[in-house]
């Protein structure tokens, strides 16, 4: 099984632009409205909000916060290079890199509609 997630967006262009700058993720299938980005195992499909058809269940929260009470977590071999390139994308960064009571270090940054992602580690100390 694969498990890929996708962001419905207001604007494909800054989401796009956030996660190929900020997370160094690369485009692998574009169309109007949708875009596929991939970095390592990691899947991210950005589709565009404002096309979601009357009825789907998404429907009802297009005024409501993308990334509300979920955690979306990125595994990385180099922390330390990661928050540099998000940090220089001028990424919102929500908690700054650190180690972690579970052995982890990572930061925390939210994407352009306000998804709150997690930046981590791939082995715990």
């Amino acid at each position: 099984m694969k498990l890929f997630v996708e962001f419905f967006v207001a604007d494909l262009k800054r989401s796009r632009a956030f996660y190929i700058e900020a997370l160094g993720m690369k485009v692998t299938n574009e169309t109007a409205g949708y875009i596929e980005l991939v970095l390592g195992q990691a899947q991210i499909n950005l589709c565009l909000i404002g096309a979601i058809r009357h009825g789907h269940f998404l429907s009802k929260m297009i005024d409501s916060p993308v990334g509300s009470r979920t955690e979306f977590c990125f595994e990385v071999e180099d922390i330390e290079a990661s928050y540099d390139k998000a940090v220089k994308a001028g990424a919102q960064i929500l908690e700054p890199i650190r180690k972690m009571p579970w052995g982890r270090t990572d930061f925390r940054l939210a994407d352009p509609d306000g998804a709150y992602l997690r930046i981590t580690t791939t082995v715990a100390d």
